[in-house]
């Protein structure tokens, strides 16, 4: 029952670089990169949201995980909830960017 869309939240700084190079697993929490891009399976201001789109992200870029996985870009379903993928995931399945 997941939609068609998945969300991931990001800053306005960043959106030329992900529109060229695609999105890529990365940020620094506690000393390290991140293995896994993190999605919303829920509209930004859904309160079940827990990753994917952070708190204070200024923009959300659409993603169809659904074509991805059609050819052959894993996501996964984590437990609470996140989809995540190892990347790079190329810009070609960003269907949208809009403001938060």
């Amino acid at each position: 029952d997941l939609p068609d869309t998945c969300f991931h939240g990001t800053y306005w700084k960043h959106v030329n670089s992900i529109r060229a190079k695609g999105l890529i697993a990365g940020g620094r929490r506690r000393g390290r990169g991140r293995n896994h891009i993190h999605f919303s399976p829920y509209k930004p201001g859904d309160d079940r949201i827990i990753s994917g789109v952070r708190y204070d992200c200024e923009c959300v870029f659409h993603v169809d995980w659904r074509r991805a996985v059609e050819d052959g870009i894993p996501f996964f379903l984590s437990s609470n909830n996140v989809m995540l993928t190892r990347g790079p995931l190329p810009a070609e399945y960003v269907t949208d960017v809009t403001p938060v």
